[in-house]
């Protein structure tokens, strides 16, 4: 039976950029045993994207950080947070449409 990280899980609204408006990251289940996430990301200026699919894993260096990538559609994040709280990720935002990459941080709210 799957055991889920109820810190991780929730939703994140991103830091407004130039090259993006707000962006919402959803993560509606984070299972601690297989480190896989399940969500959706969502976006004012575009089509919601529904079928989000990642992982995470937490590092030994620095202490208490873990690593999240995530991907929806066209999008690729591959984002941070250096407690287990998970208030605060950051990372980039890489569009496989575009190829462009931009830094993003998303805020727990």
């Amino acid at each position: 039976m799957a055991k889920n990280n109820p810190a991780l899980e929730g939703t994140y609204f991103s830091e407004a950029t130039r090259e993006y408006t707000i962006l919402k990251l959803k993560i509606s289940a984070a299972d601690y045993d297989t480190g896989a996430i399940k969500g959706c990301l969502l976006s004012v200026d575009m089509a919601d994207i529904p079928n989000m699919s990642g992982g995470y894993h937490r590092e030994s260096s620095p202490p208490n950080s873990t690593k999240i990538s995530v991907t929806a559609g066209d999008c690729r994040l591959d984002l941070r947070a250096d407690d287990y709280a998970y208030k605060k990720l950051y990372g980039t935002l890489l569009d496989s449409a575009t190829n462009k990459t931009s830094n993003i941080t998303f805020n727990k709210r």
